[in-house]
Order: structure tokens, then sequence, then C-alpha cells
């Protein structure tokens, strides 16, 4: 067999593994933002001739839903998120999965919604609830959407591969901790709409667990591992121009809303997630 050479004592090589935080869910997406620009790597990808500016990315929110919570830094606008949290909360975009007995049907072969609470018949998020009023420290609960039979051979396979959801002792509850673990990311335009949406899963988890079991269930902690978070290099120009800027010369308060302005500023005033 022939010997692989050594990495010991050599710098980091291959991928770059890369780490932020932030108290809010706005300024750690936001630092992703800045980190994977700076020291992520460019690689050629399946999906446009430039390379995208690539890492592997742990992002760690501290407290979920502390304001302000949402950035203003998002190439969609506001309405987009709306409608994101609709089909991955909601489901209103369920309808428009293909029929896989049908090879002329080109609709999507998933949505989120669907693989969390419908997997093979399985309601995961409502199984992670039940899972962990039964065993309050249950390390098993965990919902997932990966069909291999499915996802191996289609073109746009699910970025979210994975969600782990644990209790930790507070002084009169519990706290909700999440994990969750993402194959791919496009960084710029989908991954803080992903978060924000995992958050969401979150509040409910929490609120139903807080009835079930009686005592107070906080939001802990939001972990968010993507192997690949990158930015396409077609967006590369738009995030040096446009957010780069947005994210080192405005205010906190200038590059933010909080989730009341948010709600607010869709002028929603029924089915507000």
């Amino acid at each position: 067999m022939d010997q692989i050479p050594s990495t010991k004592g050599c710098k980091m090589v291959g991928i770059p593994i890369l780490s932020c935080s932030g108290r809010t869910l706005a300024e750690t997406w936001e630092n992703s933002l800045k980190l994977v620009m700076i020291d992520g790597i460019d690689i050629n990808n399946q999906y446009e001739a430039t390379p995208s500016r690539d890492c592997s990315m742990l992002m760690t929110v501290h407290d979920p839903l502390a304001e302000p919570m949402i950035t203003r830094c998002l190439p969609g606008g506001l309405e987009d998120l709306w409608k994101y949290y609709c089909e991955v909360c909601l489901g209103t975009r369920d309808h428009e999965i293909r029929n896989p007995a049908d090879p002329e049907d080109k609709r999507w072969s998933y949505t989120y919604h669907d693989r969390l609470t419908n997997y093979r018949a399985i309601n995961q998020i409502e199984a992670i609830i039940d899972g962990l009023y039964v065993s309050p420290f249950t390390r098993r609960v965990q919902a997932i959407t990966w069909k291999p039979e499915v996802d191996l051979a289609t073109h746009d396979p699910p970025c979210l591969q994975s969600i782990w959801c644990r209790l930790s002792p507070n002084f009169d509850g519990y706290f909700l901790n999440m994990n969750t673990r993402w194959r791919s990311r496009d960084a710029y335009r989908a991954a803080f709409m992903n978060m924000f949406v995992m958050v969401e899963f979150m509040k409910h988890i929490a609120s139903e667990l807080t009835t079930r079991l009686g005592v107070p269930v906080y939001l802990g902690r939001y972990v968010d591992f993507s192997d690949s978070y990158h930015i396409y290099g077609s967006m590369v120009d738009d995030v040096t121009k446009r957010a780069l800027p947005l994210l080192t010369t405005r205010s906190e308060s200038e590059r933010t809303y909080t989730y009341s302005e948010y709600i607010q500023d869709l002028s929603i005033v029924e089915g507000t997630p």
C-alpha cells in the first residue's frame, strides 16, 4: 500500500474550516459573510463556470431571539423572507412536489416542510417534541431530509441534512438547544433565510414543550454547520460592492430590523410567523 503523506505540523490544507458566532441571528450571519470572503478559497462548482468562494462553516447564535434579529443586507427583500417562512414552516408549496412516477413532471423533488413533517408519513418535528417530552435529556431526537433513492440522482438535492435538539437545565425549566447540518449552502442568498426558519421551528418546539412539560422552555444556543458554505462567483461582485460596504459602514440599527419591525413592514395582521 502506498504511504499517505503526513500533514502533521503543517498549516491547514484543503477546504478551510471557519467558525464565527454572535449574540443575534443577524450578527452571526453578517460575521459569516465577511469571514468566507476573507478566508474562503475559490473552488469550481456544478452550476456555473466561475469558481465559488467556499469553506466549511460553523456558526453559533448565542441568543436566537435577541434583537435586532433580522439583517437588511439580504439580496432579497423582507417579502422573500416571509414567503420562505411560509414555504418551509407552513408548507405553502408542498403541492409543487413532482410525481416521481411521472418522468415528464419537472416540478420540485422535495420541500423542506414535506421532508420534515411527512418523511415516509412521519412528522419528524412532532416526533422531536414527543421525544423531549418523554425524556427531556434524550440525545436521540433528530429530523433528517436525505432520501438516497431520490436525492443522489436529482439536480437539486436538499441542502439541509439534519436537525438535532436537546434540552439542558435552567433554574426554572429548560433551554432548547438546536444543531443543524447543511450539505451545501449559498451563504449570501440563502443562509440567513435558512437560519431564520430554523429558529422559527425552535420557537414552535419550545412553545409546545412549555405547555406539555408545565415549565418554561427557553431558546438556548443555535448551532449551524455547513459542509460547503459558499458565495457563487456570479455574486461576489454584488457582495463586494453592496453587502460588505453595508456591513462595514452602517451602524447596527441602520443595517438591521427588529422582529416587530419586520412584521409591521410586511403589513401582515393575521398569519404572522
